[in-house]
Order: C-alpha cells, then structure tokens, then sequence
C-alpha cells in the first residue's frame, strides 16, 4: 500500500471492474463509519471493530 494514498478510497476492488465490498469501521462512540472518511491518524486514534459490508448492486451502478 502506499501511505499517500491510505485512507483515501474506501472501496477494494480485487480484479473486479467495480467494488463489491467496503470496508467499516466502529468508533469509541458505537457509531459505524466508512473506512477513508477521516484522515489515517483519526482512524488508527478512534477504530474500534473493522466490518467488511457487501455493496448493494443497486447503489454501485
């Protein structure tokens, strides 16, 4: 992974032509966010549990 760009696209796309999963992540507070909402020293600071979510067919077209 290069570091510039971690955290900055929340999508994984794994030979796929579009993403299929996402990855979130729980806060201190019990809030679900996604993965790449905030900078990487926020994440690391506030990431509780990590969930990877199938996406929606219908939201990714």
């Amino acid at each position: 992974l290069d570091p510039d760009t971690v955290g900055r696209d929340h999508r994984v796309v794994l030979g796929e032509k579009q993403a299929r999963h996402v990855v979130t992540y729980q806060d201190q507070e019990g809030d679900w966010l996604m993965a790449g909402d905030v900078p990487w020293e926020l994440f690391l600071a506030g990431v509780k549990k990590l969930k990877i979510a199938r996406v929606d067919s219908s939201i990714s077209d």
